[in-house]
């Protein structure tokens, strides 16, 4: 299940893969936050999992893997680019 973020300034690209790896994205960019440690325990004790060492790479790695197909699928319903003009502009600058 691809979690997608839409924000509400015209923001929109995949975030993780699936909700495990958003968990981890989360985990990894909470560090300064009262409740990190809860949420790096709770994560491990529920999924076995750790924040992510390198969020860059988990983003790069979905876009890799669903970008084209989402912005294919995007533009079937919207087909002026405007609104995933960045998301196109990275999967060009990685020939996708």
């Amino acid at each position: 299940m691809t979690v997608i973020f839409c924000g509400d300034e015209g923001d929109l690209y995949i975030a993780a893969r699936d909700l495990p790896e958003l968990f981890r994205l989360l985990a990894a960019e909470d560090e300064d936050e009262p409740a990190h440690g809860a949420h790096v325990a709770w994560l491990e004790r529920t999924f076995g999992l750790t924040p992510a060492e390198d969020p860059d790479a988990v983003y790069q790695a979905a876009l890799v893997e669903y970008g084209r197909a989402f912005a294919d699928w995007w533009l079937t319903f919207d087909d002026e680019d405007s609104i995933i003009a960045d998301l196109l502009d990275e999967l060009e600058d990685l020939n996708l």
